[in-house]
């Protein structure tokens, strides 16, 4: 009477290939938190400009985030792909049938400039 050693399963192959890029849908995946671009989640004081391509599955998740192009800080690059993988999409469609879609998007951050030594930053007030 024997244990069998369970057998480990292998995932899936991520195949970018069935994922089909702008030219190939009838509508594009759009995000339905828009705001969330324009408020992206990222801290510091290093301004940054990151081009992501986004590989959205046909239930308006992102299956994958390639960096294609990067500045800025490393851990703002982390900060972003955080705020991404949480982010939903209305997937693009041909007709009315849902398909997979990459997109290619700029994300840039420009933080607020540092007070002087010495000069606080605006109050929660405001006075």
């Amino acid at each position: 009477m024997g244990l069998d050693t369970p057998q480990p399963v292998p995932l899936p192959r991520f195949d970018a290939d069935t994922y089909l890029p702008p030219s190939r849908v009838q509508s594009a995946a759009e995000p339905y938190d828009e705001d969330l671009f324009d408020n992206l989640p990222l801290s510091g004081h290093v301004p940054g400009r990151w081009l992501a391509r986004l590989f959205i599955g046909e239930h308006g998740r992102i299956d994958r985030i390639d960096i294609v192009e990067a500045t800025g800080a490393p851990h703002n690059e982390e900060e972003l792909r955080r705020a991404l993988e949480t982010a939903l999409f209305r997937p693009a469609k041909n007709g009315h049938e849902a398909v997979r879609s990459q997109r290619t998007l700029v994300f840039s951050f420009d933080p607020p400039p540092v007070p002087p030594p010495g000069r606080p930053g605006p109050s929660a007030s405001g006075k």
